[in-house]
């Protein structure tokens, strides 16, 4: 979506609790805010500071994990990982 008018629509779609991500630059918790009822969409859109943004139904997780991986330019087979973590979010 690209306004406040299209998040109206797309809670409209998806209802709430849902998440708002922006579509460029977002990463753990960046860029994004969790909608719930009586929050006012036109004041999140503007709290968001995006040209553009995803909305995405709410799901409440016991725990989200991050892993970083890399591969070789040179062999598509050659990946490396880095140890899983415990991601830290608060909602």
């Amino acid at each position: 979506m690209s306004s406040a008018a299209g998040l109206r629509a797309a809670i409209g779609k998806i209802g709430l609790p849902a998440v708002i991500k922006t579509r460029r630059f977002g990463y753990d918790g960046k860029g994004q805010a969790i909608i719930r009822d009586g929050d006012d969409p036109d004041k999140v859109w503007e709290d968001l500071g995006t040209k553009s943004a995803i909305l995405e139904a709410f799901i409440a997780f016991e725990r989200e994990i991050s892993v970083i991986a890399a591969r070789s330019p040179a062999a598509m087979s050659n990946v490396s990982t880095s140890p899983k973590t415990n991601t830290a979010t608060t909602s």
